[in-house]
């Protein structure tokens, strides 16, 4: 790259964030219990294998895992190509990070960072006791939270004993942080702190420190669903009920969450793969009846919940949920005031959970990609829905460029809602490598292990769910990877990740536009005229541009169902052109030698530097132009010399 700019300009624009696909994510890892799972390597505590999965959208990206009040933690710099995963292995790091102490602060938040959106998520791959936490980023991020843990199942009965947990990282300094517990929670020793229900507990925190809240009961009555957590300024929080006791099995039940502000009235609980806790492992019919739940709490006093057209008793704000079975594929959820959903889903009897996303005011994404866990003895599953008439507008797109089409005929109707879902006998995506069950590969659509798959509809927003379960009832992961708030028009240049960047000349620009179904990229003539000059293909959400020297305005028209079209500007100045190139007359002769060089350099030369590079010839000319400049060579030696 040429090293030319004849000015400099500082320019800070903000921008808003677009969910789970974000550049900006914070994360307090949970502490897991090392008695579950007894194949976890040596010397780590429970929750091992640990990774980061991040997996880039249009662009590549280069991602930083730091840990802002923990200055012994070497950052961790990452490459994430185009359309493809990084996964980051946690596992050697986890008595650093693993939250292990509760009702105390520590130094522990993660921050991720990436130049580029990504999607980010916790994996815990103990084989036995694992799930994931699909990081929310800019979405996760308030000052107002009701924890949503399940109260139907106990955490099962290992040495250290698991429970459940709220994880909380700030954002800023001198950060309030305050809660009430629903139940009684434990000191910093891990000895119950009697009469701590319905008491109001204060915190200080810095930016990237932590706290943790850590329910002093293991039984399901004892846990944290209801606490009340706030802050004056911004931070994220974790739920974690560990080693859940569904029938015969154990398993984590976690989810990273949302404020108040982005939950919403409405919602569809589309069923997992459970069993009834007593269902026969051998029988791998995945209709049997569900022992599926979901948990409902409300945000405000005085909210009551209709489900299949019964109505729920009257929630409080911090109360006890509405819990409600699961039998049906889709299942109708609608408050009379915001609530949380927590879906506790699976497969088998090894179960997950997820905050289910809102339905109304247009939430969701527009395009997808997540990566599936490398087991070959997992099975997989989608949960997919959207809006009635746009179900036959999927994509599924693979890390090698090729494309599948999901077939609409795949859909039905939830009809309380509006929206279209994926039916039961295709939510399952096989892996042909093992031939398992006699899986089954409808119109060759696969999801393959160890690759980044992307669903795309270019006609309205979606939500899609992953759950990965074992057959031979090890463990399961379920989580939600759309956008959990209404998407916001962005419009980028990938390099600066801001609407403003400086080129020098030759440099290409890669204009990035989010938050739409379509879009179209243009600038203007002198008439006024859309112009689709030099870029590389204006209909695509990242075209990247070549551009001559000068000042160029681009504009996106984002294509959004709900909202219309958004129409956003970037501007690029390029540098003129430059070309260093001299003559030298003569450039051979007897001593003294008197050469002449004559400035050749074409393009914007108002500054010029000549230099000599030799240790015997000091000459340096620095900050003005000139045409020509005379040097005299010395040779006092009887051998030739070379400059």
């Amino acid at each position: 790259m040429k090293k030319l700019l004849s000015s400099i300009y500082f320019l800070l624009i903000a921008f808003a964030a677009i969910g789970q696909v974000d550049t900006v994510f914070w994360f307090a890892v949970p502490d897991i219990t090392a008695g579950h799972g007894a194949n976890s390597p040596a010397p780590y505590p429970g929750g091992a294998p640990a990774r980061f999965c991040l997996s880039s959208m249009g662009e590549a990206a280069t991602v930083t895992i730091s840990m802002p009040m923990n200055p012994a933690f070497v950052p961790i710099t990452v490459f994430v190509p185009v359309g493809k995963s990084s996964i980051v292995d946690m596992s050697p790091f986890l008595n650093d990070i693993e939250n292990t102490i509760p009702n105390s602060v520590s130094n522990k938040g993660i921050l991720i960072q990436s130049n580029n959106y990504i999607t980010a998520y916790y994996d815990i791959d103990n084989r036995y006791n694992r799930d994931i936490f699909a990081l929310k980023g800019d979405n996760a991020l308030g000052i107002d939270f009701i924890a949503p843990i399940q109260n139907f199942w106990d955490n099962g009965n290992y040495t250290p004993r698991p429970y459940s947990s709220i994880d909380i990282v700030a954002t800023e300094d001198d950060t309030e942080l305050t809660f009430i517990p629903s139940s009684d929670i434990m000191n910093f020793a891990n000895i119950p702190i009697a009469g701590s229900k319905g008491q109001t507990f204060k915190v200080k925190l810095n930016r990237g420190q932590t706290f943790t809240i850590k329910a002093s009961s293991f039984t399901a009555a004892g846990h944290l669903g209801g606490t009340i957590i706030t802050s004056d300024k911004k931070i994220a929080v974790s739920i974690t009920d560990d080693s859940v006791a569904v029938g015969s099995c154990r398993d984590i039940v976690a989810d990273q969450l949302v404020p108040t502000s982005i939950v919403k009235r409405k919602y569809i609980a589309m069923r997992g793969k459970v069993y009834t806790p007593d269902a026969s492992i051998t029988n791998i019919d995945l209709n049997l009846a569900s022992g599926e739940r979901v948990f409902i709490y409300a945000t405000e006093d005085n909210t009551t919940v209709t489900v299949e057209g019964v109505v729920s008793p009257v929630l409080m704000r911090g109360g006890v949920p509405y819990v409600y079975e699961l039998t049906k594929n889709a299942t109708y959820i609608e408050g009379s005031k915001p609530i949380y959903v927590l879906h506790v889903a699976g497969f088998n009897c090894e179960v997950g959970g997820a905050i289910l996303p809102p339905i109304e005011d247009c939430t969701g994404s527009t395009d997808v990609s997540f990566y599936r866990s490398n087991r070959p003895t997992e099975a997989f599953f989608v949960n997919l829905m959207v809006p009635k008439g746009a179900e036959s507008r999927f994509r599924v797109i693979y890390e090698d460029g090729s494309e599948r089409v999901i077939p609409a005929s795949w859909f039905e109707e939830e009809p309380n809602s509006g929206w279209m879902v994926l039916k039961n006998e295709y939510k399952q995506f096989p892996n042909p490598s093992t031939g398992l069950f006699n899986e089954v590969i409808p119109n060759n659509i696969l999801i393959l292990p160890g690759q980044v798959t992307k669903f795309v509809n270019d006609s309205n927003y979606f939500h899609l769910g992953i759950i990965n379960g074992s057959y031979n009832k090890e463990s399961c992961k379920y989580g939600y990877f759309s956008s959990y708030n209404i998407p916001v028009a962005e419009a980028v240049i990938s390099e600066t990740n801001s609407q403003f960047k400086i080129n020098c000349y030759g440099d290409t620009s890669r204009f990035v536009a989010t938050g739409g179904t379509r879009y179209e990229w243009y600038t203007k003539d002198e008439f006024g005229n859309k112009s689709y000059k030099y870029l590389s293909d204006p209909y695509r959400s990242n075209p990247w541009a070549l551009l001559p020297s000068g000042t160029h305005q681009y504009f996106v028209d984002v294509f959004r169902p709900c909202f219309g079209i958004a129409t956003l500007k970037v501007q690029v100045i390029v540098a003129p052109s430059l070309r260093a190139d001299y003559t030298v007359t003569p450039n051979q002769g007897c001593s003294p030698l008197v050469s002449r060089f004559v400035n050749k350099s074409t393009g914007d030369t108002k500054a010029t530097n000549w230099f000599i590079d030799d240790p015997n010839i000091k000459y340096n000319s620095t900050g003005f132009k000139f045409d020509t400049i005379d040097f005299t060579y010395v040779n006092s030696t009887n051998q030739p010399i070379v400059y």
